[in-house]
């Protein structure tokens, strides 16, 4: 299971379109930030009220809100977290995200509603840039982009110090950003380091040891199938069926002894150090 202090954030489809600019509904992506400010406006309107009708209510008789009292100590914590998220700088950190994803200082100011669907996922993806989840997961995230904006995204996702997961078919980019490839394969993960490039030459490396060891063990089974025939067979050395497959066994046993040593000699010149078969009758006695 994922620990909850781990937030996840995944980019998957583009963003609701609605009466929201693509600089509100890129700020707004951050929840926390927004209730913060949502919750100091109400504190000051709280304490705006106890200056104004402070006197007037002590006049009817009226007791106070008791959370007037206390308005003021939380408006100070309140805006010591939105100073610390950065609240003054949301806007401006925002509006870079969304220029570097190729939005203009005027498409940043129209409303969601008047983009196309490219756009609108460009602008679910500035969201997800702009919150910066402690992992965040893309799913093709080149295919909205044109060339500069796929550049922007690269030396943008260079700086992230965070984790993150992409599924992306543009190899160019998965060479720039990712620095470990995660191989599915026979419904288990494999974990390659380094880029895409690197990955293509662990992984052919890989299959040719496995496939190494395949042959072997192929060899081995066949080997063994064989000393059974073998051993169903008569021992008579007149039975011309028997000295046959004999002849074969140690022929390419002697085969594979020179091989596996280096040796230059030819497949005739090691048929030489064998008998050949004797010949006698075709009939078992």
């Amino acid at each position: 299971p994922v620990p909850k202090n781990i937030d996840i954030l995944l980019v998957e489809q583009e963003v609701v379109g609605d009466e929201r600019t693509a600089l509100e509904a890129v700020v707004s992506a951050n929840e926390e930030l927004i209730r913060l400010r949502e919750e100091a406006i109400r504190l000051q309107n709280l304490t705006l009220l106890d200056d104004d009708d402070g006197e007037e209510e002590e006049m009817n008789g009226k007791e106070k809100d008791p959370e007037i009292y206390t308005a003021g100590e939380k408006l100070t914590e309140v805006y010591e977290k939105l100073q610390i998220m950065g609240s003054d700088a949301a806007e401006a950190h925002a509006s870079k995200i969304l220029a570097g994803l190729g939005f203009t200082k005027a498409m940043q100011g129209r409303a969601t509603k008047s983009f196309s669907g490219g756009w609108r996922m460009r602008i679910s993806l500035a969201r997800a840039l702009f919150v910066q989840p402690t992992l965040l997961l893309l799913d093709e995230p080149t295919n909205h982009l044109d060339l500069r904006a796929v550049l922007w995204l690269e030396e943008y996702l260079l700086r992230w110090k965070k984790t993150l997961v992409v599924v992306s078919h543009d190899r160019d980019f998965l060479n720039s950003v990712c620095t470990d490839i995660i191989h599915l394969h026979d419904e288990k993960l494999h974990l390659y380091r380094g880029n895409f490039d690197a990955f293509e030459v662990g992984y052919e490396q890989k299959r040719k040891e496995v496939n190494k060891k395949f042959e072997t063990y192929d060899k081995q089974i066949k080997a063994a199938q064989l000393s059974l025939y073998i051993s169903d067979l008569c021992n008579n050395k007149y039975c011309l069926t028997c000295n046959i497959v004999h002849f074969s066994v140690q022929f390419r046993s002697k085969c594979f002894y020179y091989i596996t040593n280096g040796a230059s000699k030819s497949l005739a010149a090691a048929s030489s150090f064998i008998s050949p078969p004797q010949t006698g009758s075709n009939e078992h006695l």
